[in-house]
């Protein structure tokens, strides 16, 4: 492919990611944070027009401001990750602010003081990650997402269920969550900045959610955020996908479950049959492409998710009629003291002359045959005979001879570029085959 066809390819892909972009409906950018801060010199007197370099220590990427009249200088929509704050002015030594972690929905002050130049080259301090913002924001980074236990059968593992070790938690399952003392309902949950509550109930993603493994941070902000996330509530939850880096990083994954690990509970005969895998593969890097290298200007995150789950009967105890109750003989109908429970002919329906209505008791508690429908007949040859003692809880339920079939695939993909120092374009786009129910 020549120079200029290896271009035009570029542009097109370019352009493409510009569409898709331009087509997406614009959302709050509640999967981003702020850096900000004031500019002084040593004896306190603010600097103006000061260079700041705020670096993504992850993608290389440079975003540049400069302090205000008052030293002032803050930059929003930064994604989440680990920064290093960079100032520098003609006459003053570098001062650098290295150690930041920036989570979703956090604000971060990093108030700088710059010592004339002779007496410092550089000035390296560590800065602190204390969110400064007016809302309560409290997050599970990426490490803590994949060493917390998520233990589920039958289900995939689902990021909100993440919900009960953040503080302000008071319960409720995943399908319908409760924070901070709001009502059921009364939240949102927003995957990279995009409202992404399933229809069954708002704030959840319990069915529709991505992978685990997919997730870069989950955090829950509440109290005195924004008004561009109101209507829902005092508290919402973040979902940030993995980016890409400048680094080629990529992850292989299976959570495996198996009868072989479990233990027949007390009622049951036998071990309910049971397999379950919830794996897939993540992958991120920059991209690079003929004629291209996206170092320190475009990444890409792409990821599968795989879920599959079949489990038996739990061969559980449960009540069936007996013979003679499908003849419809139900003298032997008896209460815990041996009384027979009578069983009404609704055709003696009557007024008892008191407001009410009564009815006679069938003779000998035995429903005649021929007032047994022919659609009940049919339906209690389907029926199995007790094969216990009794006339509750008689019938041990069995394995079934095949199995229900649960399968979910959640495919990802999220692209990141540096349009230039000050703007960055994040482009993500998933699907989700919906769990299928099959036989055999």
């Amino acid at each position: 492919m020549s120079t200029r066809s290896q271009r035009a390819v570029w542009r097109a892909l370019i352009a493409l990611l510009l569409l898709v972009a331009a087509w997406t409906p614009s959302e709050a950018q509640s999967d981003r944070g702020t850096i900000q801060g004031l500019v002084v010199d040593g004896s306190g007197g603010v600097v103006v027009d000061a260079k700041v370099e705020i670096l993504q220590v992850d993608t290389g990427t440079v975003v540049e401001v400069r302090s205000n009249a008052q030293g002032l200088f803050t930059l929003p929509n930064l994604a989440r990750g680990a920064y290093t704050v960079i100032v520098s002015k003609d006459g003053f030594a570098s001062a650098v602010t290295e150690g930041l972690e920036l989570r979703a929905g956090a604000q971060l002050s990093v108030n700088v003081t710059l010592q004339p130049s002779g007496v410092e080259e550089e000035v390296v301090v560590r800065g602190s990650n204390l969110d400064v913002s007016s809302s309560t924001s409290a997050a599970i980074p990426e490490k803590l997402i994949t060493d917390l236990p998520t233990i589920v059968t039958g289900t995939k593992r689902d990021i909100t269920s993440l919900l009960q070790n953040l503080p302000g938690y008071t319960g409720g399952s995943t399908f319908v969550p409760r924070a901070n003392g709001a009502n059921v309902g009364d939240t949102e949950v927003f995957i990279d900045g995009g409202r992404a509550s399933q229809l069954i109930m708002r704030g959840t993603i319990a069915e529709v959610g991505p992978a685990l493994d997919q997730v870069g941070e989950f955090s829950v902000v509440s109290n005195g955020f924004n008004a561009e996330y109101g209507g829902f509530g005092i508290w919402f939850s973040n979902v940030t996908i993995k980016s890409g880096t400048n680094q080629y990083r990529g992850t292989v994954f299976d959570n495996y479950g198996s009868d072989k690990f479990n233990e027949r509970s007390y009622f049951q005969a036998s071990k309910t049959s049971y397999k379950q895998h919830e794996g897939g593969f993540t992958l991120g890097g920059p991209v690079k492409l003929p004629g291209y290298d996206g170092k320190d200007k475009t990444f890409f995150f792409f990821s599968l998710g795989l879920f599959y789950s079949r489990a038996g009967s739990g061969g559980a105890l449960i009540t069936v009629p007996t013979e003679a109750f499908k003849r419809g003989d139900f003298s032997g109908l008896v209460n815990a003291q041996g009384q027979m429970i009578p069983i009404f002919d609704p055709a003696t329906t009557r007024p008892d002359g008191q407001g009410g209505w009564t009815r006679d008791p069938f003779p000998g508690n035995i429903i005649p045959a021929d007032r047994i429908s022919q659609a009940a007949r049919e339906i209690l040859q389907y029926l199995p005979n007790p094969d216990l003692p009794g006339i509750s809880n008689n019938f041990r339920d069995r394995k079934a001879p095949t199995w229900p079939s649960y399968d979910t695939y959640t495919p990802i993909l999220k692209i990141d570029h540096n349009l230039t120092s000050a703007q960055r374009l994040s482009v993500m786009t998933t699907l989700q085959l919906r769990n299928r129910v099959l036989w055999g």
